[in-house]
């Protein structure tokens, strides 16, 4: 008996070493595999610390190029770039980016940011944007307006020549065309009849938020995208008349004569004291005696605070509501000194003056009418010319009743009309504006080098333009509404004119810059 305990026991010692060493080996297995799992975890936790660290350095160096196009403009960013090789460097605190920029078109730009961290890991962003100067184009994009046939717009034979953006839905239809672009649209395209979109030798680029026609023959596109930047009309509320109004004031007893392309002083006050009263009786340089009159020199009291500014009060109406009002036209006698009157020194002349017996208007800087302004001149020579760099704010309607161009007694006819070496006029009102002087263009596709035009200005309305006219307009438009009807209008954009804006345009200072699709790689 007890021979039979020994050997069972003896079985058991066997049965134990193995049972011992196969759980040892267990154990190591998984020892082993947590071990694996858990430098795993570890490295795809640091692999993915990593690549998020390296995508917001890439995000943070693409926020600071696109914050130096903002305030420079693409032209000095893309300077910097070639300085440096083809890209821009910088660092944050937690690694370095290189960034490079491209221009896709006028409008587009595709950005490219490589980010990499401290230990090595490396992210790329990919962007599109689009970084716009408003007075680059012809602007409708007020609140949601459509542009259709029964709502004014393109129709009839009206055409677009340069960029052109739309807020809205766009039914083109006779034979009006858009030429050049790009082409924005938040909104959808119908064509009908003749209408055009482009040409087979000049494809335009398509930016329509819907439905667009791509009919053969009659729409040439060389790229189309549904990406569309949102884009709102600038204000012209309460805050901004009141800085305008304060700027014409401030420049009516300045001695300068504008504020932007000053080409030297001027005398509006006596320098001891300078003071707005003294404008009528004070003697510009050179001139033996002479007495100015006020634009409104039926009611001097208006100008107590300057000849730049015409109103009631020092501080202007309500949005639109200004009555106070200003006529140019055939009744109007001459104001203001320049040239020949009050001036013998070629070249002077005050910020705001009149000359009625030749119809040229001499606006510099900023001038302020608290109330409609109304320019006309005679059917038989419809002519008004302008001299200077300048804005005109109307805080009341505006009524355009004459061709009008810049002023210049050589060169030929287009370059005689078009603007430029600093000559800009623009007008500005939160209210609406009709333009009913014009004979047209009968040249079906009239070019901004070739062909003059009869308005060569800068224009912004808060509500809507209304061409009533054939007509052919070179410049550009901002403004809520364009109505053209069913009337032959030409619009054709200067693409030089965003270099000599003159002050006080909305949205001349703030340039639109808005991300489209952008991918991480």
């Amino acid at each position: 008996m007890m021979a039979r305990m020994t050997d069972r026991l003896r079985d058991d010692e066997g049965i134990a070493l193995p049972l011992v060493m196969g759980v040892i080996a267990v154990l190591t297995v998984v020892s082993v595999a947590s071990f694996v799992l858990a430098s795993n975890a570890l490295n795809e936790t640091n692999r993915h610390l990593g690549e998020t660290e390296a995508f917001q350095i890439a995000n943070a160096g693409a926020d600071a190029v696109l914050e130096q196009v903002y305030r420079l403009g693409f032209g000095p960013v893309k300077d910097a770039m070639e300085a440096a090789g083809g890209e821009l460097t910088g660092s944050v605190s937690s690694g370095d980016y290189v960034v490079t920029v491209e221009q896709m078109n006028n409008s587009e730009y595709r950005l490219v940011s490589v980010g990499t961290d401290a230990t090595g890991f490396s992210e790329t962003i990919v962007m599109r944007f689009f970084y716009i100067n408003l007075w680059e184009m012809i602007f409708a994009a007020g609140n949601q307006e459509s542009l259709t046939a029964g709502g004014g717009g393109i129709n009839g034979n009206s055409n677009v020549t340069g960029p052109f953006f739309v807020r809205g839905t766009v039914q083109m239809g006779g034979g009006s065309y858009v030429h050049k672009g790009p082409f924005f649209v938040d909104g959808a395209i119908t064509r009908q009849g003749n209408a055009s979109l482009g040409t087979s030798a000049e494809p335009i680029q398509l930016y329509v938020s819907g439905a667009y026609p791509n009919d053969a023959g009659r729409t040439f596109y060389s790229s189309v995208s549904q990406s569309v930047p949102r884009i709102e009309l600038p204000r012209m509320a309460e805050t901004e008349l009141q800085e305008a109004a304060l700027k014409a004031q401030n420049e009516s007893k300045d001695n300068v004569m504008g504020s932007l392309f000053s080409p030297g002083p001027n005398q509006e006050t006596a320098a001891a004291s300078p003071s707005w009263s003294d404008y009528r009786t004070i003697q510009p340089p050179n001139s033996g005696t002479f007495t100015r009159n006020y634009a409104r020199n039926d009611s001097p009291g208006l100008h107590a605070w300057g000849y730049k500014y015409i109103g009631n009060s020092a501080l202007p109406s309500a949005p639109g509501e200004g009555t106070t009002g200003l006529t140019i036209g055939p009744s109007t006698p001459s104001f203001g000194a320049r040239y020949g009157a009050g001036y013998t020194t070629l070249g002077m002349h005050d910020d705001f003056a009149y000359d009625a017996t030749n119809r040229v208007l001499y606006v510099y800087g900023t001038v302020f009418i608290d109330g409609p302004l109304t320019i006309t001149a005679p059917s038989s020579d419809p002519k008004i010319r302008y001299v200077g760099n300048g804005t005109i704010i109307a805080n009341g309607p505006i009524t355009i009743d004459a061709d009008i161009y810049p002023y210049r007694t050589s060169g030929t006819e287009v370059e005689r009309r078009r603007m430029g070496e600093g000559h800009v006029l623009g007008l500005a009102t939160p209210s609406n504006m009709t333009i009913t002087s014009g004979t047209g263009n009968n040249t079906p596709t009239p070019t901004i080098d070739s062909d003059p035009p009869q308005h060569a200005l800068a224009l912004y309305a808060g509500g809507k333009i209304s061409f009533t006219k054939n007509q052919y307009y070179v410049g550009s438009i901002v403004a809520g509404q364009i109505d053209m009807g069913n009337n032959n209008v030409h619009l054709v954009t200067d693409p030089d004119l965003p270099s000599f804006l003159p002050d006080s345009l909305p949205g001349r200072d703030s340039p639109i810059l808005t991300k489209g699709a952008w991918a991480r790689q």
